[in-house]
């Protein structure tokens, strides 16, 4: 699995950060960042949950 944020639309809620810290972080500006490279298994529950918390829907999981 592996998870991305599009810049064109994280407004910078900080939902995935907040409901995921160990995927997802906030870059300087407060916008969301993801881990890169493959999730490892014990985070994609996690990596999930960030994601569906996302309120503009800028978070893709590939699996």
């Amino acid at each position: 699995m592996k998870v991305s944020i599009d810049p064109k639309y994280c407004v910078g809620h900080g939902m995935c950060h907040l409901n995921a810290p160990d995927v997802f972080g906030l870059d300087d500006d407060g916008h969301g960042v993801a881990l890169e490279g493959e999730i490892p298994s014990a985070l994609r529950e996690s990596a999930r949950l960030g994601s569906e918390s996302c309120p503009q829907q800028a978070i893709s999981i590939e699996e």
